[in-house]
């Protein structure tokens, strides 16, 4: 945006999507390209299932994508730069999650971020020798470097949580012997009758 003011607000999509993203390089500055979960029913209300891909730049949706199955559901896209330094604004690919209604089971989907409606080029199930695993849909999270919490802090962050918790109950209690006059209607000694003589 070269303004630093917005004159109008307009609406991308009638579609139903979730979880935009662009690529990490473009984060504050001007960029074209937008990838985002899209519902199955267009302008209906829908869970999560596709990925789309808006153009900024043209307002128009460039590409989209949806699982063949009714009961398969993508979870946050995240755009991974190809290794290297690229002029392109789209060079790279999307990671996502796609969980499997039916069976209860995910994957990982790996797609060209140029070639999105072709359809995913991997696809990894999460599993191991000994099992297949589950990452809810919606889960989704933040992930780095930087932030590293040992067990410990993370018993403490818990702690202070349960504790915050109960306090919070406590907070938000109403009191119904207090009147919104500032009295306590539960004095013994108080004469309510005389008071609004």
């Amino acid at each position: 945006m070269t303004n630093s003011k917005v004159d109008s607000l307009s609406c991308l999509t009638n579609k139903q999507v979730s979880f935009p993203t662009i690529k990490p390089n473009d984060n504050t500055q001007k960029y074209k390209y937008v990838y985002m979960n899209v519902g199955s029913l267009n302008d209906d209300i829908a869970p999560p299932q596709g990925i789309l891909k808006f153009n900024v730049d043209t307002k128009n949706i460039d590409e989209e994508w949806l699982p063949e199955n009714n009961y398969e559901f993508c979870g946050e896209p995240m755009f991974c730069p190809k290794a290297g330094l690229s002029s392109e604004d789209d060079d790279g690919y999307l990671l996502t999650i796609l969980f499997n209604g039916k069976t209860k089971l995910s994957s990982i989907l790996l797609f060209d971020s140029k070639n999105i409606s072709k359809g995913p080029i991997t696809v990894v199930p999460i599993e191991d020798e000994e099992a297949s695993y589950t990452v809810p849909h919606g889960y989704h999270g933040l992930f780095t470097t930087n932030v590293i919490y040992t067990t410990s802090e993370i018993e403490r962050r818990c702690k202070l949580t349960e504790k915050m918790e109960k306090r919070s109950n406590m907070w938000n209690e109403v009191k119904s012997d207090f009147s919104g006059l500032g009295l306590r209607l539960d004095d013994e000694d108080f004469d309510l009758e005389e008071f609004f003589k």
